[in-house]
């Protein structure tokens, strides 16, 4: 086998000869290939060295980029997040397929949302979907940079803190809209629906009457 015919992530470990374009043994070349892998795989991770190799290679490009800690990419959700969130995981790729992309949750748990998110977006990028974590700043913004699969907003309404203005909220709709034009998941945290709704009556109907609350996944 020819160094042309390796993946580009695995050439690296073609022997010099390799390099050169003569014969290699691919067999040894894939074996260094997975001990370098294995060797950068966390201890305790979930991911599978074989089926996640691309991702361990660049964990902590990911983890910037996702804005969540290495550890919520390479262990499950479940003793992090509710039963609810695992179920959601789980269907995610069906629930998708299905059309329900938008979501919500008002989980007044013991788990702090952000750290709910955390798991999730971090088990949607050991499926190979795009999940990344940002804050309901980045959803009114003019120039909203959010061109990725899933978005988890752990502070979308909080009560006693959020206050949008006019500007904010129709800036927020053009957004939410827009992400469900494209076929994108989108995940809100709410910490009291009712209380939402009493002081956004439009945005709140908007929420309740098109986002899903993951909690009806619970069994």
């Amino acid at each position: 086998m020819s160094k042309k015919t390796l993946r580009p992530e695995v050439q690296q470990f073609v022997p010099d000869a390799g390099k050169a374009g003569l014969s290699v043994d691919a067999g040894g070349v894939q074996d260094q290939y997975l001990t370098k892998i294995k060797s950068l795989n966390p201890e305790g991770s979930i991911l599978d060295p074989v089926i996640h190799d691309k991702l361990i290679l660049v964990l902590d490009k990911y983890s910037k980029q996702s804005g969540v800690p290495v550890k919520f990419i390479t262990h499950s959700v479940k003793g992090v997040g509710t039963d609810a969130d695992v179920q959601w995981l789980t269907q995610l790729r069906a629930l998708r397929k299905d059309g329900r992309l938008n979501w919500y949750t008002s989980d007044e748990g013991a788990i702090a949302p952000e750290i709910r998110f955390m798991a999730l977006a971090g088990g949607c990028l050991r499926n190979f979907i795009d999940g990344r974590i940002r804050t309901a700043h980045e959803l009114y913004a003019e120039y909203p940079d959010l061109d990725f699969t899933a978005l988890f907003v752990p502070n979308f309404w909080v009560e006693g803190i959020t206050e949008y203005t006019h500007t904010q909220m129709n800036r927020i709709y053009s957004t939410l809209m827009q992400r469900s034009a494209d076929h994108r998941i989108t995940v809100l945290y709410i910490s009291d629906v009712e209380k939402f709704k009493a002081q956004q009556p439009w945005m709140g109907r908007f929420i309740t009457e098109n986002y899903n609350p993951i909690e009806s996944l619970e069994q």
